[in-house]
């Protein structure tokens, strides 16, 4: 069986902060209160659980789109076509021109709402929050759930945790429950390469023009 949202709340507050377990997701307590706001990280529905999903390339979140070019929006110079990101997507993981991403390509720019390149079709991989995808409970690895309900316990801890030394060790276990989650995550996946960064992408023309390509749409 996966995970679940209360089993998560539960895993961070008995195991983690030392506090008694929830009986439901509505019950009155300031434990199910703290851990809703970190939960709804920013006011965002499930902005928590998102942020964790920004923090790596998560084999269980990947999903992978053929998209085409938008004809609403026209360049005002660089790259001809852009494309937009899909509503779910969190991350980059790999642009590619053919769809077995055999040759991951660095001719693209990521600005904004779109990606800009030079076809009319592109594939892309790319970290979902898709209730299929990332934000399917069921799919999460227990090294992942492990990493939420850290970052949950470290969010909460002010408000509810008085000990400065555990506040200290969650946040330890915290980032060290990050690079393990993705260190586990990345063996469940075939070697790939790694998007280009910006510094990079401009040595080789993959960023150049920092202004705004959105021309009409």
């Amino acid at each position: 069986m996966g995970a679940t949202k209360l089993g998560v709340f539960n895993h961070c507050l008995s195991s983690i902060l030392g506090e008694r377990e929830l009986a439901s997701l509505v019950e009155e307590s300031e434990s199910r209160h703290a851990l809703d706001k970190a939960w709804d990280k920013g006011g965002a529905d499930q902005g928590g659980p998102i942020y964790c999903l920004e923090l790596g390339y998560w084999n269980f979140a990947t999903r992978t789109e053929a998209l085409n070019y938008s004809p609403s929006v026209e360049p005002s110079f660089g790259y001809i076509r852009a494309f937009d990101k899909p509503v779910d997507w969190v991350r980059t993981t790999s642009v590619a021109f053919d769809p077995y991403f055999q040759m991951p390509t660095m001719q693209y720019v990521d600005e904004g709402d779109f990606w800009f390149a030079d076809l009319d079709v592109i594939y892309v991989r790319y970290v979902s929050k898709d209730l299929s995808f990332g934000l399917d409970y069921s799919l999460w690895p227990m090294s992942f759930v492990d990493f939420v309900a850290l970052y949950l316990a470290d969010f909460a801890c002010e408000r509810l945790v008085k000990s400065d030394t555990l506040k200290e060790d969650v946040r330890k276990r915290w980032k060290e429950a990050r690079h393990r989650a993705n260190g586990i995550d990345g063996t469940n996946k075939p070697t790939q390469a790694i998007p280009m960064g910006t510094w990079a992408g401009s040595r080789y023309g993959g960023t150049w023009g920092r202004g705004s390509r959105g021309g009409e749409r």
